[in-house]
């Protein structure tokens, strides 16, 4: 789940091609772009920020860079690892 600029009019495909190059078909299929992502259904979102609806998301928003809960992809990592022991 992402989203981007309405004023850049290549930021969603320019999105769409770096989900599908770095993290390969499985999410490039899965890619949903939204400027509502509290209206996804889905067990976690890790997002940077909790605008566009990621603080009203009904399941678990991982909060992610420096200002939020988990610093690093490390930490997010920690986080669903913990979940699997």
């Amino acid at each position: 789940c992402s989203t981007a600029p309405w004023e850049n009019p290549t930021a969603w495909s320019d999105k769409l091609k770096w989900v599908k190059k770095y993290l390969g078909e499985e999410a490039y299929k899965r890619l949903t772009l939204t400027h509502n992502k509290h209206l996804v259904i889905g067990d976690y979102l890790i997002d940077d920020r909790t605008a566009n609806g990621a603080d009203r998301f009904k399941g678990k928003h991982l909060y992610f860079g420096p200002d939020g809960d988990y610093a690093n992809w490390q930490a997010i990592l920690d986080y669903f690892r913990k979940l699997v022991r």
